[in-house]
């Protein structure tokens, strides 16, 4: 869903606008993520990069996937090769994931009731995203669950980019990875990623068609607030393939496991593991 919001509204977005939107979000009968963010943002040294981040689940659904707080924030480079990755809402100081408990799945009627959050999130601070010129796209993720973009132009200091810019770890590669494993994949579109999912005896396999130079795979699981991510160089080789049990961490059911891919600026999925 498109939330329309107006760049002015999200920079300041109060009660009174938080109502408005639950009210349109109750009329379109929407269930499920969505953001808003200003079409463009000056990321000077204290500048921020605000989104909405909505969240409007059954109460069963809810239940499941601990929305919206289980709920990962992505920024993917729009034509580039790299993204930001975070917790959308970390847990309060003092607390971890451990201190969440959940009774039994709600029932009956109290399964449909509707749960709806809109908190404002400073996606800069999250993210950590650099100062640089850039357009980028951001989504939210909560398990099987992916909003539609929300497309921001970044202005920043390009010449201060590099003293801001925070390195993060080495990713590992994704395990097994084949690289020019086709033609089990589509041909590789421009600005899009191809996948297909294989069901063999052995267990799932993943082609990609890729446009950018790596492969990101990112896990996401539920009631998990941050997404895992595993990246390899495709060494100008488009079609790249893995098996998806080499994605499952252990004692993990496959149903409990969800993948999305990165490359050259464009994602793919949600593709469930079982």
């Amino acid at each position: 869903m498109d939330l329309a919001l107006p760049d002015p509204d999200i920079f300041d977005f109060d009660d009174a606008r938080r109502s408005a939107l639950y009210e349109r979000l109750n009329e379109a009968d929407f269930l499920g993520l969505a953001i808003a963010a200003p079409r463009v943002v000056i990321l000077g040294p204290d500048g921020r990069l605000p989104i909405v981040l909505v969240s409007s689940v059954t109460a069963l659904d809810h239940w499941r996937l601990d929305l919206p707080a289980a709920t990962a924030l992505l920024a993917i480079e729009r034509g580039g090769d790299r993204w930001w990755s975070g917790a959308a809402l970390p847990p309060p100081p003092g607390r971890d994931e451990s201190d969440r408990m959940w009774g039994p799945p709600p029932e009956g009627v109290d399964a449909a009731a509707i749960y709806t959050e809109a908190p404002v999130i400073d996606a800069r601070d999250v993210l950590r995203i650099p100062m640089r010129p850039m357009t980028l796209e951001l989504f939210a993720i909560g398990f099987d669950r992916i909003s539609g973009a929300a497309r921001v132009a970044v202005i920043g200091d390009d010449a201060g980019a590099a003293a801001h810019e925070v390195a993060g770890p080495a990713l590992p590669a994704i395990p097994g990875v084949q690289l020019g494993a086709g033609p089990d994949a589509a041909s590789p579109v421009p600005g899009a990623l191809a996948v297909r999912r294989e069901d063999r005896a052995d267990g799932p396999r993943i082609h990609v068609a890729a446009t950018g130079p790596h492969l990101t795979v990112l896990v996401a699981q539920p009631r998990v607030r941050e997404l895992v991510a595993y990246r390899s160089a495709l060494d100008g080789q488009p079609h790249a393939a893995f098996d998806v049990d080499a994605l499952v961490p252990a004692d993990t059911r496959r149903d409990a496991v969800c993948l999305y891919l990165v490359s050259g600026g464009a994602i793919a999925g949600p593709v469930l593991a079982g």
